[in-house]
């Protein structure tokens, strides 16, 4: 059994600190500040020297001090490529709600869409500083997966995309959804209402969700005998400014489009501004659909016409999984791989004219 030296007086102001802790414990301050924070090894025998001296000197009880004696953090990470996006918003209000309903914290970090940024946050996990990490990236790479793989802690992956690893068997569960099929349905709703010239704009093109949703348009065009017209693609960030950019440039086309689709509702909202800006009017000379169904379709005029894709269920559904995952852990149950893949919407407004 551990013993403790002879217990010291408490602090006369009756606030002990982690030098008391020390002394008691008979290590140095440096150890304590270790054990709490679990920035380095110690050993369970000194662990547990810490524990009793913490519990001797009333030491107010903190997470650090909780995660040394639990060993968990009651807090879990969401990492997001973007937090400006206003569709990333009700995903992480879901996140939060699932989270708080477990008694846990949520933690918010931003990386970029950065796969360095990623692979660090992985990295950190072996520190366990969280008990489990819900992360989406932009660009899930096998670098990403060979990360996931050597990481202990619970992870789950929520991606715009379909599972971007082919019928690789993972040890995290997935959640994503079919943006190629959104992009059909946005592209395939302007063909029917008899557009046949028609832009598209796309995010970042290396990167595999944004190449995903040009597949989407091209099979629509290709499904009504259209073929992809170099001139009317245009690459760009997936922000409000690479839409505007691309609003510009499609304006400038003798003849431009008669409809544009937009990877995102920033873009299309991008778009919008540019064409407005110029004197061209939306519906009625060009058509205008992009895709996330945020609050910003909905506060522009026209309306956007856009695609559902259900954030807030994948942030939902992803960290209910999570959790499912933190508790067969604590339990040293081997959970059940999960995927699910939601299917989008489409979500018609004003920003379509029926060329009919």
């Amino acid at each position: 059994m551990t013993r403790l030296p002879k217990k010291l007086p408490n602090p006369q102001n009756g606030n002990p600190t982690i030098y008391d802790v020390a002394r008691l414990a008979g290590v140095s301050p440096a150890t304590v500040s270790r054990a709490l924070n679990d920035t380095g090894y110690v050993s369970e025998e000194t662990r547990e020297k810490i524990l009793l001296a913490l519990e001797e000197l009333e030491f107010t009880p903190n997470q650090a001090a909780r995660t040394l004696k639990t060993k968990r953090t009651q807090q879990i990470m969401l990492a997001l490529p973007d937090l400006d996006n206003p569709f990333y918003f009700d995903m992480v209000r879901s996140v939060q709600e699932v989270a708080k309903k477990e008694g846990y914290l949520m933690v918010l970090t931003y990386t970029g869409g950065d796969e360095r940024e990623e692979i660090k946050i992985l990295q950190a996990m072996r520190q366990e500083s969280v008990d489990g990490l819900f992360m989406v990236p932009l660009n899930p790479t096998e670098a990403l997966l060979a990360e996931i793989e050597n990481t202990t802690t619970p992870v789950v992956i929520g991606s715009m995309s379909t599972f971007p690893w082919g019928d690789t068997n993972v040890p995290f569960d997935y959640v994503g959804v079919n943006t190629q099929e959104g992009l059909y349905l946005a592209t395939e709703h302007v063909i029917t209402q008899g557009h046949r010239r028609i832009g598209f704009v796309g995010g970042i093109r290396a990167m595999y969700s944004f190449r995903e949703r040009f597949k989407g348009y091209r099979q629509a065009l290709e499904d009504h005998g259209l073929s992809p017209t170099k001139e009317l693609l245009y690459w760009s960030t997936y922000t409000e400014q690479g839409g505007y950019e691309a609003g510009l440039f499609f304006a400038s086309l003798n003849p431009p489009p008669t409809a544009i689709v937009a990877v995102n509702d920033l873009l299309a909202v991008g778009v919008l501004q540019a064409l407005e800006e110029v004197g061209i009017r939306v519906p009625e000379d060009i058509s205008l659909v992009g895709m996330d169904n945020t609050d910003l379709s909905r506060r522009v005029r026209p309306r956007l016409t856009t695609v559902a894709l259900g954030q807030a269920e994948i942030g939902r559904v992803g960290t209910h999984f999570l959790f499912d995952r933190i508790k067969a852990r604590n339990t040293q149950k081997q959970p059940t791989v999960e995927r699910v893949v939601f299917q989008p919407r489409l979500v018609q407004r004003d920003s379509v004219k029926d060329l009919k």
